[in-house]
């Protein structure tokens, strides 16, 4: 055999083992895929089988945590959040992704959940405010307070009713 036929084979064999030893280690790394323990981002998405965007891991205004759930229109639904303040809350939004109803905490733990109308004014409250008790809170479309339940701290219910200007109506006791 030639010299340059010899080189030719040699040149050959030496490509189908590095093709070989490339396939192997490919094989290897697939068969053993590498977990992170950690993994650090600014954002995370979830996405569907269309690449729409369904549920997003953010930081909001660069320091509170959320979680932004969206339905297959991409319209937000539902954000878990830390406020800048370190209090959790919970919006629920209607299907043009506005917020029509919010979980959230006081900072001094009373839970509240704020219910709001399609103009954005929140039309009625729930609260456990302690000591006094738990209570509703009723506001017009302006957002005025307009009617007041409340539980008071000795068992006894409370109701106050107030005017469109604010002006007490009735309480009681």
């Amino acid at each position: 055999m030639s010299r340059r036929k010899m080189a030719v084979v040699l040149a050959v064999v030496c490509v189908l083992m590095a093709q070989a030893v490339v396939i192997t280690l490919t094989v290897r790394a697939a068969g053993q895929a590498r977990v992170e323990k950690v993994v650090r981002a600014e954002r995370f998405e979830l996405v569907d089988s269309r690449g729409n965007v369904r549920a997003q891991l953010r930081l909001l205004l660069g320091v509170s945590p959320e979680l932004g759930l969206r339905d297959k229109e991409g319209k937000t639904r539902a954000s878990l959040m830390l406020l800048p303040d370190g209090r959790p809350g919970l919006d629920l939004c209607d299907k043009d992704g506005e917020t029509r109803a919010r979980l959230s905490v006081l900072p001094d733990g009373d839970p509240v959940l704020a219910q709001v109308d399609k103009d954005g004014k929140v039309r009625a409250t729930l609260s456990l405010l302690m000591p006094e008790g738990p209570g509703l809170a009723l506001s017009d479309k302006r957002g005025k307070a307009r009617a007041s339940l409340r539980l008071l701290a000795d068992g006894s219910p409370g109701l106050v009713l107030w005017d469109s200007e604010g002006k007490l109506l009735w309480s009681a006791p």
